[in-house]
């Protein structure tokens, strides 16, 4: 499970990576249309569960409550996406170029953050409550 993890994560977050850039690589998407709405919701959707999905199919070999991992990321990256919206009101035209910098580099650190600690919250109490199965490694 642990040498496939980075290369499935991987995986995933290319898939991930090639929806987000759906919209910015398609000129004049019709958005007044209802059936356009529904398919942004259902790559939307697909991008968010993409990474933990493909990590809960190793997971579940090894924690009978990994099915939760795929909510906890969920919640994680919503929280952490807002901070990709909190520099918009601190930057403008003439905002110098190592402010910007900076302004975008602390919201990157604070989305990071955020993951990292709800996701970490979830190790720790499957960490603390035992359901994590010694997985025996096959040579």
């Amino acid at each position: 499970m642990l040498r496939r993890w980075p290369v499935v994560t991987s995986v995933a977050a290319a898939l991930a990576w090639t929806i987000g850039l759906l919209p910015s690589s398609i000129p004049h998407i019709p958005w007044s249309s209802p059936a356009t709405w529904l398919i942004a919701a259902v790559l939307g959707s697909a991008l968010l569960l993409s990474i933990p999905t493909a990590q809960y199919l190793l997971l579940r070999s090894a924690i009978h409550t990994a099915g939760r991992w795929i909510w906890v990321n969920v919640l994680a990256w919503s929280l952490a996406i807002c901070w990709t919206l909190a520099p918009s009101p601190l930057v403008n035209a003439s905002t110098p170029l190592l402010s910007l910098i900076g302004i975008y580099a602390t919201a990157g650190l604070l989305m990071a953050t955020t993951i990292a600690v709800i996701t970490g919250l979830c190790w720790f109490s499957w960490l603390r409550t035992g359901v994590v199965r010694t997985v025996s490694r096959v040579t």
